[in-house]
């Protein structure tokens, strides 16, 4: 009886733990790649000095990398809420699960709560809930600060003032 579907259920618990944690790797080895293709980008425009390119690449870059990582975020959150439950419970008495989700998801338990009791317990749901609710990052606007080396370059995220490329370029070569 009830030790029989407890093994059962463990078993389908590890299985989906398993194949979460092979698809965030998967994802991950997917921001990576996209990092390495950004470099690669990005070698022709900071080779010519082009700051305008440099920033289009770096952002296409920052975007891609950061609806990937929304995906491994969503899949964490889901793997997290398998691990911290151990027995599906009534939505209304779903406790535990609001409280592994809002520790997953670093966000407010009555969050967590609102988003499983909106999807009918549904942790994988609720967390894709409260995921696409967060705001994106504002996009960076990209300045390179130094063309000493063209292959290395600073990016920050409020520019300084800005003064002309062959000023800054002339400015170097003193």
């Amino acid at each position: 009886g009830d030790a029989f579907t407890e093994a059962v259920a463990s078993a389908s618990r590890s299985v989906g733990a398993f194949g979460l944690e092979r698809e965030i790797a998967s994802y991950e080895s997917k921001i990576r790649a996209r990092k390495r293709q950004f470099g690669v980008e990005a070698y022709a425009p900071l080779r010519a000095a082009d700051r305008q390119a440099l920033a289009l690449v770096f952002n296409a870059a920052r975007s891609d990398i950061s609806a990937l990582q929304a995906v491994i975020d969503r899949k964490r959150a889901a793997l997290a809420a398998l691990r911290d439950s151990a027995t599906p419970q009534p939505v209304r008495d779903n406790g535990d699960a609001a409280d592994a989700l809002a520790r997953a998801l670093d966000v407010p338990r009555a969050t967590a709560a609102d988003a499983l009791r909106r999807t009918n317990g549904d942790r994988d749901a609720a967390a894709a809930m409260i995921l696409e609710q967060r705001q994106p990052a504002p996009p960076v606007e990209a300045e390179v600060l130094s063309w000493d080396n063209p292959i290395e370059a600073t990016l920050v995220e409020e520019p300084r003032p800005r003064r002309s490329l062959s000023k800054r370029i002339s400015d170097r070569m003193r």
